[in-house]
């Protein structure tokens, strides 16, 4: 049901049904999450990851994994509190071995009730 108040008082009201082809989970996630860089820091062997964010008054924190892709198994974890609009956070590398492939997972924890965003990839 639609119901409209209009200026002179009178309401409209009208039933309606929405039909789609497509199926929607849910709403969209109210922060949205995008990997702005990798940047290898030579001179401490580190390297930057850049994130830009909307609403980071609603994160708690950011946490970054580092898995070994062929081995399946984590082989660090940061977490980084209090995050902004544009973050670079600072990866160690010590904790990497030269030769192995790597995947790193990104996550968004709510700062209601802990909870992780959803954070999609654009795979375009």
């Amino acid at each position: 049901m639609l119901t409209l108040n209009l200026k002179d008082g009178s309401v409209l009201n009208a039933e309606f049904t929405v039909t789609s082809n497509t199926d929607y989970p849910g709403p969209p996630s109210p922060v949205a999450v995008q990997f702005s860089g990798l940047l290898f820091v030579p001179e401490n062997q580190t390297y930057d990851v850049q994130l830009t964010m909307s609403s980071p008054e609603l994160v708690k924190y950011i946490k970054i994994s580092i898995w070994d892709t062929k081995g399946g198994a984590k082989a660090a974890e940061y977490v980084f509190n209090d995050p902004v609009n544009f973050n670079t956070f600072n990866i160690p590398t010590d904790k990497l071995t030269v030769g192995r492939d790597y995947q790193m997972r990104i996550i968004a924890v709510s700062r209601a009730d802990d909870t992780p965003y959803a954070i999609s990839r654009d795979n375009r």
